[in-house]
């Protein structure tokens, strides 16, 4: 069985990359995550500010339904996950050892170059005007 991953794809044409050094989180247009450290990342998210997790959780599963984030809520977005980024930085570790649910105990600064790699999608859809999409694959 493979393990499922919230994929994040900006807009644009498929031969792009997005601007970032290379990295297990993305690849071409789109941001992928390992499902189980995503989920510690908007658990950590909503205990710095509930409307945080409720925000990212949105985002996370639009599935081709973008009548929910606005352009408006795509650039608090963009500064939720920026804020988000420091917030993991300065966390205990999310993940401080390996468990059956999660098999890889990885450092805070991976989880940040997860959010980074979301990041870059948005910046994508903001500086393109065009929307991202999210889904679980």
């Amino acid at each position: 069985m493979s393990r499922l991953c919230p994929v994040f794809e900006a807009p644009g044409s498929e031969e792009e990359e997005l601007p970032l050094p290379p990295s297990p989180w993305h690849f071409g247009r789109q941001a992928r995550l390992p499902k189980e450290h995503w989920e510690r990342i908007i658990e950590l998210a909503g205990k710095q500010h509930s409307h945080w997790e409720e925000l990212l959780e949105q985002a996370s599963y639009l599935d081709g339904d973008f009548s929910a984030l606005t352009p408006d809520k795509t650039s608090v977005l963009r500064v939720v996950l920026n804020k988000l980024c420091q917030a993991i930085a300065n966390a205990e570790p999310l993940v401080p050892e390996a468990t059956v649910e999660i098999p890889e105990p990885l450092p805070n600064s991976e989880h940040v170059r997860m959010v980074e790699a979301v990041i870059a999608v948005i910046d994508e859809s903001l500086k393109s005007s065009g929307i991202f999409d999210s889904y679980v694959d």
